[in-house]
């Protein structure tokens, strides 16, 4: 976890928080690697991964290894009053 890129997102949306942790220009970029299952997402520290629905998938509070492509960043996930 030491050596991935760390981020932290204030949008609990997947394809919204894809953008702020950079993995994607844009969020209709997101939804379209979301939508080709080409993410993945695992809880930290258990490793579990999250069931995915969607792009707007929400994610709860917490940290998060998240491979989008062939691209791996530990995500932290701010929990915004917005969202």
């Amino acid at each position: 976890i030491e050596t991935l890129d760390h981020f932290e997102v204030t949008d609990t949306r997947l394809n919204r928080a894809l953008t702020q942790a950079k993995f994607v220009s844009s969020v209709t970029e997101a939804d379209k690697i979301i939508k080709s299952n080409g993410v993945s997402v695992f809880v930290v520290p258990s490793g579990e991964e999250v069931a995915l629905t969607g792009p707007a998938h929400k994610l709860a509070a917490g940290d998060y290894i998240v491979r989008a492509g062939k691209k791996y960043r530990f995500v932290s996930v701010q929990v915004n009053a917005s969202t």
